[in-house]
């Protein structure tokens, strides 16, 4: 009686597309990281121009950035 089947395919597999390689590069992840910082300095800025003060931009665009990770 086998209690305990071992699995064909490992979770590695699964992590590492057919070639063999890691889908995503550590350049892949930080370059992402980078354009949604420059992005996010961007949106501050016309912010800034909308509401009149840095404070406020700043504040607005973390309003905005912890809304959409709390959605």
């Amino acid at each position: 009686m086998i209690l305990f089947q071992p699995v064909k395919e490992d979770i590695l597999h699964y992590a590492l597309n057919i070639h063999g390689h890691a889908p995503f590069s550590l350049s892949d992840i930080c370059g992402s990281g980078f354009a949604g910082l420059i992005y996010e300095s961007i949106r501050t800025h016309y912010f800034k121009l909308f509401l009149g003060h840095a404070a406020c931009a700043q504040s607005l665009a973390l309003a905005i950035f912890m809304g959409g990770m709390a959605i």
